[in-house]
């Protein structure tokens, strides 16, 4: 109808009326949340961490509980940062620092914030492209593909040059490159789930046919994207 009445643009509502974002900004929680995740990615002894976790207690509490919701399957119930550490190691603890991040962004409606929800959609998105066009992929290349997942959103969340973002984090060249410049595999996996997010049919198609996959094969690792998210936005207790 738009294009009958001679408009040149439009907007339309593909799933739902989007999330205005109103208070990106840097706050105390988030900027302790990255200092304890440089501090896990240095040689520093457990009992270190553990420390400084306990002069967090926001950090810790929220930590705690997030790790033992229904999102996360664990047979007993986790009770301290030390047994986080011991039982799952720093990286892991890592990856959901950095989560936790988003969940305490803008949104004061949803059980999780719609960056949050975004973030669990890229880094979802990320490790299993990554499985598709290699197969034996290692644990460290999915651990780096979930960083510039979990990573790519935060000049959103914090209203600032991802760049200058990136530099006050301990992070590897290659994730970091993969998010400035598209560069490396890392940097492919990633210009491709902005793609998906634009409904880029020739770019994924275009990844398809070079990477040798069946057609549709994105699309399908899109749907399953989605239905992770909504487990994990609505976990069934």
């Amino acid at each position: 109808m738009a294009k009958r009445l001679g408009c040149d643009y439009y907007e339309g509502y593909y799933f739902v009326k989007p999330v205005i974002l109103e208070n990106a900004q840097y706050e105390p929680f988030q900027m302790n949340v990255l200092k304890l995740y440089n501090l896990l990615m240095q040689d520093v002894n457990i009992d270190e961490i553990t420390s400084e976790f306990e002069k967090n207690p926001e950090i810790a509490v929220q930590l705690l509980q997030f790790i033992n919701s229904a999102a996360f399957h664990f047979r007993k119930k986790i009770s301290s940062i030390h047994h986080v550490l011991t039982l799952l190691g720093r990286i892991p603890l890592g990856r959901w620092l950095m989560l936790l991040i988003y969940s305490k962004s803008v949104s004061k409606t949803q059980q999780h914030s719609p960056l949050m929800m975004m973030v669990i959609n890229r880094t979802f998105l990320m490790e299993n492209i990554l499985k598709e066009i290699q197969p034996n992929i290692g644990s460290n290349m999915l651990g780096e593909a979930y960083l510039v997942g979990v990573l790519s959103l935060m000049d959103t969340l914090f209203g600032m040059p991802i760049d200058a973002i990136l530099q006050s984090i301990n992070i590897s060249d290659p994730v970091k490159d993969a998010i400035l410049n598209d560069a490396g595999e890392l940097g492919e996996a990633y210009a491709i789930v902005r793609a998906t997010e634009s409904f880029d049919v020739d770019e994924i198609m275009a990844f398809e046919k070079r990477h040798n996959l069946q057609a549709g094969s994105i699309k399908n690792i899109v749907l399953e994207a989605i239905k992770y998210a909504n487990e994990f936005d609505n976990p069934q207790e």
